[in-house]
C-alpha cells in the first residue's frame, strides 16, 4: 500500500497526489474556502468597477450644455486725481548705477 505524501500515512491513489483521508480531507476544505474568499473578493471587485464606473461618467464634461450668461459687472467711471511728490532719494550706494 502506498503511503501519503503529507504525513506517511497509508493512502488510497487519487489522480493526483497520494494523499491519506484526513490530508485529502483538509487539502478540500482549504480549497472550498479559498473558493469562497475568490468569490468574496470577486463580488468586491465587481462593486468597486461599477463605483469607478459611476465616477468616470460624472467627470465626463457635456459639450451640449447651455452656460448661463454671467451677472453684469458693476460699471461705473472713476475720478481720481494723482498727487506728484518728488522723485525717490538716491539710495547712495555705487553699485546701482551699473545695473
Amino acid at each position: 500500500m502506498d503511503t501519503c505524501g503529507k504525513c506517511n500515512k497509508p493512502a488510497a491513489s487519487t489522480s493526483f497526489t497520494m494523499l491519506c483521508i484526513g490530508c485529502y480531507e483538509r487539502e478540500l476544505h482549504k480549497d472550498v474556502v479559498l473558493k469562497k474568499k475568490n468569490a468574496a473578493l470577486t463580488a468586491e471587485n465587481e462593486r468597486l468597477k461599477e463605483r469607478v464606473a459611476e465616477l468616470e461618467s460624472e467627470d465626463i464634461l457635456d459639450w451640449e450644455a447651455r452656460i448661463k450668461t454671467a451677472p453684469p459687472r458693476p460699471s461705473g467711471k472713476l475720478r481720481v486725481k494723482l498727487r506728484y511728490v518728488g522723485r525717490s532719494k538716491p539710495s547712495g550706494e555705487e553699485g546701482d548705477d551699473d545695473a
